[in-house]
C-alpha cells in the first residue's frame, strides 16, 4: 500500500494511528465504497480547468452572430474524490456546473474508478446539456466508471485509431493479506436491532464472498440500465466487460468516431451554431 495515501488520508482525520493501523483503516474504507477498479495505479490525477477559448460566429458577410466561449477540460487518472486522490472529479463536476461557458469540450483519459464519481459527473453533464450547452468527450482511453460518467455527453470522440473504450461492469478489488488482518485484529460490536450492518464485509472476513457478488452484480445491472439511456449498443456482448480499439468501439457504439482536436473543435462550433446539445 502507498505510504504517501495512507499518509494524505489520514492527515484529514482528527486522531492519530500508526501506520499499520492506518493502512487497515484505508483498506477498510477503499474496500466498502469503492465499486469499480481504478484501471491503473496513478492515484495522482491530473486536471486542469483553466483553459476558456473566447471564439466569435460569423455569417457568410463576415457578421458577427453569436459569441461565446468552450471550457476546455483536461483530466488524465482514476476517477475518484478527495480525499483519496489530490483532485476529484467533484472538481470537474462544479467546473462543469458552475461555468458560464456557451460549450464544454473534456480532454478525459480514465480507466475507471468508482462508480459514485461516475454518476456525479454524468448528473454535471445532463445539467449541462439540459441548458443548451453541448458536451463533447475526446479520449484515447475510457473505461468503467469512465463510460458511465460520459454516458450523457453530446458527442464521444476517440483521438486516434488506438483508442480503448468499455470495461463496462462492477467489481469489488481486495488485498487478502488485509482482510485477514482486518479479520485478526479489528473488533466491531453492533446494533443488536441491526444484524445486517455491513453484513457483506463481515461475511467477507470470514470467507464469504457471495455478499460482494451480489453487490457486485446488482450495480453492474444498474450500470448497463443507467448508460443504455443515452446511448445505443450493439451487439450482445458489447456490455460484457470487454475494452474495444477505436473502430470496433464506435461500430459497437461506445463511441460516434474518430476526430482530431481541430476537428472536435470544430464540431463543438457546429452544435453551438445549431443548438444541438
Amino acid at each position: 500500500m502507498d505510504h504517501e495515501l495512507v499518509s494524505r488520508y489520514i492527515s484529514s482525520r482528527i486522531w492519530m494511528v500508526e501506520d499499520q493501523s492506518a493502512k487497515a483503516y484505508l483498506s477498510e474504507y477503499l474496500l466498502k465504497y469503492s465499486i469499480a477498479s481504478l484501471g491503473n495505479n496513478n492515484i495522482n490525477n491530473q486536471l486542469q480547468v483553466n483553459s476558456v477559448n473566447t471564439f466569435e460566429k460569423v455569417d457568410s458577410q463576415g457578421k458577427i452572430t453569436q459569441e461565446g466561449s468552450i471550457l476546455k477540460i483536461f483530466f488524465n487518472g482514476p476517477m475518484m474524490n478527495a480525499p483519496i486522490c489530490m483532485t476529484g472529479i467533484k472538481d470537474i463536476s462544479d467546473a462543469i456546473i458552475n461555468t458560464d461557458a456557451t460549450a464544454i469540450y473534456m480532454d478525459f483519459t480514465t480507466g475507471g474508478g468508482d462508480a459514485y464519481s461516475g454518476y456525479e459527473l454524468a448528473n454535471a453533464i445532463n445539467h449541462a446539456t439540459s441548458l443548451g450547452k453541448p458536451v463533447v468527450i475526446h479520449s484515447n482511453l475510457l473505461g468503467s466508471a469512465g463510460i458511465l460518467g460520459t454516458a450523457p455527453a453530446t458527442k464521444i470522440y476517440a483521438k486516434n485509431d488506438s483508442g480503448q473504450f468499455g470495461s463496462v461492469g462492477a467489481v469489488y478489488n481486495f488485498s487478502k493479506k488485509e482482510i485477514k488482518a482486518i479479520a485478526e485484529e479489528e473488533l466491531s460490536i453492533y446494533d443488536e436491532n441491526a444484524p445486517n450492518k455491513n453484513k457483506e464485509f463481515i461475511n467477507l472476513k470470514d470467507g464469504d464472498e457471495s455478499g460482494f457478488r451480489k453487490l457486485a452484480t446488482e450495480h453492474g445491472a444498474k450500470f448497463r440500465e443507467f448508460i443504455t439511456k443515452y446511448r445505443e449498443y450493439k451487439s450482445e456482448d458489447t456490455l460484457a466487460g470487454g475494452m474495444y480499439f477505436t473502430k470496433s468501439a464506435q461500430a459497437r457504439g461506445f463511441i460516434d468516431g474518430q476526430l482530431d482536436y481541430a476537428a472536435v473543435i470544430s464540431k463543438i462550433n457546429y452544435f453551438i451554431k445549431n443548438r444541438i446539445s
